[in-house]
């Protein structure tokens, strides 16, 4: 993965088939989401478009991102954490 973000031609020369990781990496991701978006279903007991996509969460979401980098896992956690810390004071 580090080799196809940094150069995926010359990952791909080496024989890195980039195709078949993005593709891991999307079926990862969206496996998480789907569980993500099943537990908060069961938490609420009712999903509305307005509340689970609106622009508020987006926003939130891409200040999270933003505040920790997006470089690393641990950046996006840190800046829920900074976020959270500033949203209780």
């Amino acid at each position: 993965m580090k080799a196809i973000h940094s150069d995926e031609s010359a990952a791909s020369s080496l024989g890195v088939n980039p195709l078949k990781y993005k593709m891991y990496a999307f079926v990862v991701s969206s496996f998480f989401a789907g569980l993500t978006g099943a537990l908060y279903a069961q938490y609420t007991l009712y999903v509305n478009p307005e509340t689970t996509l609106g622009v508020v969460w987006t926003i939130d979401t891409l200040v999270i991102v933003i505040l920790g980098g997006m470089g690393s896992m641990a950046g996006p956690i840190f800046g829920a954490f900074l976020f959270l810390g500033s949203t209780m004071l």
